[in-house]
């Protein structure tokens, strides 16, 4: 009887290691990669429509915090920083949704996401290099008000390049 068991138990091992040979090979289509939204060259007017700011503060920005943003493989084809930055800037300037920015790049609203929320920590973690609280704001304060008519100011932010 323990002869049998043995014997059925070699069948069984012997069925499990046939059976993931017999298993049928995936199949990886090519993806398709439709960045070329982030390349077509738009003038001045056109991306400060859409970004809210000019090309020139993109390409300070890029020399700034890109290579922070960087990535460290090439694992999925990931975004370079400028794309990511223009994808931040998008969000931010078209106060519209994850959805509406993803659709336009031709990207996920994962990613939207993802790159909004990393390019606000980055900019967070500089924010002591843009960001000056002044000694005496009531002062500070009064100036502004006298100068631009803006009440309650109470620091500025210096352009950081």
């Amino acid at each position: 009887m323990s002869s049998e068991s043995s014997e059925e138990g070699e069948a069984d091992n012997n069925e499990n290691i046939i059976e993931p040979l017999n298993r049928q090979a995936r199949v990886h289509r090519q993806r398709r990669h439709l960045r070329v939204f982030f390349d077509v060259a738009v003038s001045d007017r056109e991306f400060r429509e859409k970004h809210r700011v000019s090309t020139i503060v993109l390409e300070h920005l890029v020399a700034w915090i890109g290579p922070e943003l960087a990535r460290r493989n090439n694992r999925g084809l990931p975004l370079s920083p400028r794309q990511r930055i223009q994808v931040f800037l998008h969000f931010l300037g078209t106060n519209g949704f994850y959805h509406d920015v993803a659709s336009s790049h031709v990207i996920t609203r994962t990613t939207v996401c993802n790159i909004v929320h990393e390019v606000c920590n980055v900019l967070f973690e500089h924010r002591n290099e843009v960001i000056f609280w002044p000694d005496n704001p009531e002062k500070l304060a009064e100036e502004f008000y006298k100068i631009e008519r803006i009440p309650c100011v109470a620091g500025r932010v210096v352009d950081p390049c």
